[in-house]
């Protein structure tokens, strides 16, 4: 969070791969990314994240796709934080 809080984000699409309950995605969000892409094999993860992102007024340029469905577009900014390893990378 520390390290997003200081990247210009603004316009940009940003993925959270294993975005549990979506924080990354939601912050880049109402930092100005124009569009986010959040990330998960866990169902319950994306409904976290739909539940957390319709509270903070971030619903509508947030997608919730699973590993699966994804279709791995182009992005400016993929973050991660996986099993205790943040992975953060900006293009």
């Amino acid at each position: 969070m520390e390290w997003l809080d200081g990247q210009d984000v603004n316009s940009r699409t940003v993925i959270d791969y294993g975005c549990g309950s979506g924080i990354l995605g939601i912050a880049a969000a109402l930092k100005g990314a124009g569009h986010v892409i959040c990330v998960d094999n866990d169902p319950q993860a994306l409904e976290a994240t739909a539940d957390n992102a319709a509270r903070n007024a971030a619903s509508g340029i947030i997608q919730r796709p699973t590993p699966q469905s994804y279709d791995r577009p182009a992005a400016d900014v993929v973050e991660a934080h996986i099993h205790g390893n943040p992975l953060i990378a900006l293009d």
